[in-house]
């Protein structure tokens, strides 16, 4: 298990924040090298709750939220499925032993 831990030069934290996109973090991890280190990290937590739905949409996929428009017959043979939302949640744990990445998928339908 990995993880890469971006360290802005001091004092330009929010200029890095405001910067962070993709394409750019795409650049910056295709420019790393392997390197081993010793990093000291204070204990923390966090987990995130983000919402799939839009996504969905954007993936011309407004069809399968809500029932009147979903269609998974070809699952049940019935158009009693749907999917009432589309969810993601993630927690990281960095404590002074270990460090942890959980996906923590959740699946939420009607129907």
């Amino acid at each position: 298990m990995g993880m890469t831990i971006f360290l802005p030069a001091k004092g330009q934290f929010e200029t890095f924040e405001r910067s962070l996109e993709s394409d750019y973090i795409n650049a910056i991890i295709e420019r790393l090298t392997p390197d081993d280190v010793e990093l000291y990290l204070p204990k923390f937590e966090f987990d995130a709750s983000l919402n799939f739905a839009p996504t969905l949409e954007e993936m011309s996929m407004p069809d399968a939220l809500g029932p009147a428009r979903a269609d998974f017959s070809g699952i049940d043979g019935t158009r009693n499925l749907f999917l009432a939302a589309a969810v993601h949640k993630a927690a990281v744990t960095v404590s002074t032993r270990w460090a942890q990445w959980l996906p923590l998928p959740r699946g939420c339908h009607g129907g």
